[in-house]
């Protein structure tokens, strides 16, 4: 009789912890409303999990980053494909999307910009682009001082942007 209420509620129990679990458990910065943490969910398609991938971003975003704690795979219906970085600099924590392919998704690389001809240093400034949102920074790719939400998509030169 045991054994009869047992595996029932042993089932129950199993049911309701996969039905609250999530493969995104992205916790973001403070600075994160709501309503864009609501949209990042939505565009959530994995973890990627490789040491050698956050150790070229934190390589060729040394402005934006000191220690990367998480890289998610993105995708947007109206931008498309893009990671979602959070890390620290400074020992401040931060957020930034970096516009991918999806062949970079898939091989768990980052090869949107070329980095192989820009220097990089703690002064590079980037250029991002956004959507037709009003929250984000224009569709163009292009140097917005202004601090707009957009996925960064070349390397400010001081004349114009680039991305190899």
């Amino acid at each position: 009789m045991k054994k009869l209420i047992l595996i029932p509620s042993i089932l129950f129990i199993s049911l309701i912890a996969i039905a609250f679990t999530t493969d995104n458990d992205t916790v973001y910065p403070e600075f994160i409303s709501e309503d864009f943490a609501m949209t990042l969910d939505s565009e959530y398609i994995k973890t990627m999990e490789n040491p050698t991938l956050e150790q070229t971003i934190e390589n060729n975003f040394i402005a934006l980053f000191d220690d990367i704690t998480r890289v998610n795979a993105q995708y947007s219906k109206s931008n498309g494909y893009y990671y979602l970085v959070i890390g620290t600099k400074n020992n401040v924590e931060t957020l930034q999307l970096l516009k991918v392919n999806k062949d970079d998704i898939d091989k768990s690389t980052y090869t949107y910009i070329n980095f192989s001809n820009i220097d990089v240093d703690e002064d590079t400034e980037y250029c991002t682009s956004g959507s037709t949102n009003p929250f984000t920074c224009p569709v163009a790719c292009d140097y917005y001082p202004s601090g707009c939400i957009g996925q960064i998509c070349g390397v400010w030169t001081g004349l114009q942007c680039v991305d190899e």
